[in-house]
């Protein structure tokens, strides 16, 4: 690279070399690993993906969470509160830990940091929600 921002193609290579990846098309790259925490072993999966913030080229960062039903929706936003960066996602009933990069500012090695800083923090997010028992799941619809 000549000083000039890496290119999609450019970042999907460099993943290419750093990961082994699951998938990897001109739409999405996606890899998984398995992450050891307290005591526990988690796979964590990532997807990558370019995106256009007004005209602008992003990567958007995805690590899956947990089930919409796991987490209400008050408790999400306790802890948005709590993540030191990124930001929570709920697609099709799954929440993500999201954080998007500015491919204009991005130095390729700064992405294999933070593809590992947003698989981690998910996984941290993870351990610390607690599923609500099945009678409180059939039971939610009435706090609303």
């Amino acid at each position: 690279m000549s000083g000039a921002p890496p290119t999609w193609d450019e970042a999907r290579t460099f993943l290419r070399e750093k990961f082994a990846l699951a998938k990897d098309t001109p739409e999405i790259v996606a890899l998984a690993w398995r992450i050891s925490a307290q005591g526990q072993e988690f796979l964590q999966w990532v997807r990558i993906s370019p995106a256009s913030v007004h005209g602008e080229s992003w990567l958007a960062v995805l690590a899956d969470i947990c089930p919409q039903t796991h987490l209400p929706t008050a408790a999400a936003f306790d802890y948005l509160n709590q993540t030191p960066f990124g930001g929570l996602m709920l697609w099709n009933g799954t929440y993500f830990f999201r954080h998007t990069l500015a491919l204009e500012w991005l130095v390729l090695p700064a992405l294999e940091h933070t593809i590992r800083l947003v698989a981690h923090e998910a996984v941290r997010l993870r351990l610390a929600i607690v599923p609500p028992k099945a009678e409180e799941q059939a039971l939610a619809h009435y706090d609303e």
